[in-house]
C-alpha cells in the first residue's frame, strides 16, 4: 500500500477548494483511491469530501498546538503531520500541498521513492545566498556547520509542495524538526520549513523531483484557479462523485485571456515611459479588469486586486518607494483615483477597501494625513 497524504486545517474555504480539486485530479488520473494508492486526509473538517474514496483522520486542536509550538510557526505542523502519518501506516507516504493538481497517475510518484531515495517537488531556482530573505542566516553558517547542520551559501532550496519518503527513512524527516527550530532561532523566515525538509532528507537520501507529475501553482495564478474550481464545484453540486471526478478534467487552469490590444498598448506605453516589469504588468492587469468589469465581475476583481499587488511589488524595486504610488496611479490608473473608485459598479467592497488603504498608506508616508 502507498499513501497519498493531504493536510487540511483552519477555516479558509479556498484551501478546501484547492484540496478538493487536487484529490479529484488524483482520482481521475489513475490508481489513487484504490488499494494500490490510498488517499489520506488529516483534517479538522469532519465531512470533507463525503462520498469520495478517501480516508479522513481527525486533526485535534491539541495536536496542532503541539506541532506549531502553540502557534509560533504554523508550517512546522506540516513536518509533524507527515511524520505522524508515516509512522502510523508504516508505508511509503507522499505528502501533497493543496495548491496542486496531478498531470499523471499518482502511482508514478512512488516509483521514485525507496530506501535512500526520497522525493520533493522541484527546485525553487536559487541557492541560499540567492534570496534576500535568507541574508540573516549567512553570518551563522560556520556555527551551524559545527553543530552538524550541513549547509552553505550554495545549498539549493527545494520546494516542499510534494514530499515523499519510505518509512525506513523516517529518521530523515525527524532530523528536519531540530534543524527547523534551530534556523528559526536565527530568523523567522516564512519558508523555513521547506529548507529544513531539504536539509533533513539530503543527509541520508538522494532527493528525486516530480514537477513533471504534479503541477504546484502559486502567486497570481492561484486566485484564478481557485475561481475556476469554485465555479466547477458549484455547477456540479448535484452530480455524483464519479461524475465530478470525470468532469474535473474539463476545468480550465490557464489565466483568463488578456486582449492582444491591451498587451500591445501596455508594451508601447511601458517602453516609452521606461516602466519596470512589475509596473507594466500592473497596468496590463488594470486594463484587463476594466475590460472584464461588465462581462465577468469576479474575474475583473481578481485582475484589479492583482494590479494593486503588483504595484506594491513595484514599490519595492530598487530606486523606488511607495510614496510614488499615488502620483503614478493618478496619471496611469485614472479609474482607481480616490473620487472614481465608487463609480465602478462591478468593484467589490473588499477591493475598494484595499485600494483606499493603499491611498491612505501613501498619504501617511508623505505626511499628508
Amino acid at each position: 500500500m502507498k499513501i497519498l497524504f493531504y493536510f487540511l486545517y483552519g477555516s479558509r474555504s479556498e484551501y478546501e477548494l484547492e484540496a478538493t480539486f487536487s484529490i479529484l485530479s488524483a482520482l481521475r488520473l489513475g490508481s489513487a483511491g484504490e488499494e494500490k494508492v490510498k488517499i489520506v486526509v488529516l483534517t479538522d473538517r469532519a465531512s470533507f469530501m463525503d462520498g469520495f474514496p478517501i480516508e479522513r483522520l481527525a486533526l485535534t486542536r491539541e495536536a496542532m498546538a503541539e506541532w506549531t509550538q502553540r502557534g509560533i510557526y504554523e508550517h512546522r505542523a506540516k513536518i509533524c503531520a507527515f511524520l505522524s502519518v508515516l509512522q502510523q501506516y508504516g508505508a511509503p507516504v507522499t505528502f501533497v500541498d493543496t495548491d496542486t493538481y496531478f498531470m499523471a497517475d499518482p502511482a508514478k510518484l512512488f516509483e521514485r521513492i525507496s530506501p535512500g531515495h526520497s522525493l520533493m517537488h522541484s527546485s525553487d531556482g536559487y541557492p541560499l545566498d540567492g534570496s534576500p530573505l535568507w541574508l540573516p542566516v549567512i553570518p551563522h553558517l560556520d556555527t551551524l556547520q559545527r553543530e552538524g547542520i550541513q549547509m552553505d551559501r550554495g545549498t539549493e532550496m527545494l520546494n516542499s509542495g510534494v514530499i515523499g519518503v519510505d518509512p525506513r527513512d523516517a529518521v530523515l524527516v525527524e532530523r528536519a524538526l531540530p534543524i527547523l527550530d534551530r534556523l528559526r532561532e536565527i530568523a523567522p523566515i516564512f519558508n523555513m520549513e521547506q529548507f529544513a525538509v531539504t536539509l533533513g532528507l539530503c543527509t541520508g537520501s538522494q532527493i528525486n523531483r516530480c514537477s513533471d507529475l504534479v503541477n504546484h501553482y502559486w502567486g497570481v495564478r492561484r486566485r484564478f484557479i481557485r475561481l475556476r474550481i469554485q465555479r466547477f464545484l458549484e455547477a456540479n453540486r448535484f452530480a455524483t462523485p464519479d461524475e465530478i471526478i470525470a468532469g474535473s478534467g474539463t476545468v480550465d487552469l490557464d489565466f483568463p485571456p488578456q486582449s492582444i490590444g491591451d498587451r500591445i498598448l501596455t508594451r508601447i506605453i511601458g517602453w516609452r515611459r521606461d516602466w519596470s516589469p512589475n509596473y507594466r504588468y500592473s497596468y496590463l492587469c488594470y486594463r484587463s479588469a476594466l475590460a472584464n468589469g461588465e462581462s465577468d465581475p469576479e474575474v475583473a476583481n481578481l485582475w484589479i486586486d492583482t494590479a494593486l499587488f503588483m504595484l506594491k511589488q513595484w514599490s519595492t524595486d530598487p530606486g523606488c518607494d511607495f510614496g510614488r504610488l499615488a502620483a503614478s496611479i493618478q496619471h496611469d490608473f485614472p479609474a482607481m483615483r480616490r473620487g472614481k473608485i465608487d463609480q465602478l459598479a462591478w468593484l467589490t467592497n473588499s477591493s475598494k477597501e484595499a485600494w483606499r488603504l493603499a491611498w491612505h498608506t501613501e498619504s501617511a508616508s508623505n505626511g499628508a494625513g
